[in-house]
């Protein structure tokens, strides 16, 4: 018997982002993650630090109506017709194909009208227009974030996906190593 290593395996050098998606790939989760911690788009995950997209909402499972997003969401995209004061929100877009140049990003320039959810309307509204989800229609008019993420102004969604986002930064299991490391190499 030989001593057969395998062929082509490297491990990798940077973190990565597994999500279960019928939209995004794990390059599509980068991006979002970047975008999250305000970040470029292109920045390198680390490896040490561990990314959590949780999808918690499908709308061809789930069905594509706020009383159903605000059953999955447990509420967490509020409840009544008020609109989130956030300046962390922003809207995107991945474009009609995979590639990662087509993704557009658009950041709330006036927080107050970060996001409404409308019981009255049944709808989700982020920026007063810039995104409208009703149902399975989607409208997209630039007003209160920095720009338009579609060129088009009405659309059909044929999914849509909620996921909520954590990180996980190891530094302690590192700082261990790097102290194991200096007390043996004495």
């Amino acid at each position: 018997m030989t001593n057969a290593r395998p062929k082509d395996i490297l491990l990798p050098r940077y973190g990565r982002i597994d999500v279960d998606s019928n939209i995004i790939t794990p390059k599509h989760a980068a991006i979002l993650a970047n975008w999250i911690q305000k970040k470029h788009a292109n920045s390198i995950i680390p490896k040490n630090h561990k990314y959590n997209m949780n999808r918690i909402y499908r709308g061809s499972r789930d069905g594509f109506d706020t009383n159903a997003i605000r059953k999955k969401c447990n509420g967490q995209t509020g409840g009544t017709d008020y609109w989130v004061d956030n300046r962390d929100y922003f809207i995107f877009s991945m474009g009609k194909s995979n590639d990662l140049r087509n993704v557009k990003i658009s950041r709330v320039e006036n927080s107050a009208y970060a996001m409404c959810e409308s019981k009255k309307h049944n709808l989700l509204n982020f920026g007063y227009s810039d995104l409208i989800v009703d149902k399975k229609k989607g409208k997209c008019q630039q007003k209160y974030y920095e720009s338009r993420i579609l060129d088009i102004s009405e659309f059909d969604i044929e999914e849509m996906e909620i996921f909520t986002f954590s990180i996980q930064k190891y530094f302690v299991i590192r700082m261990v190593d790097s102290i194991f490391r200096a007390a043996f190499s004495k």
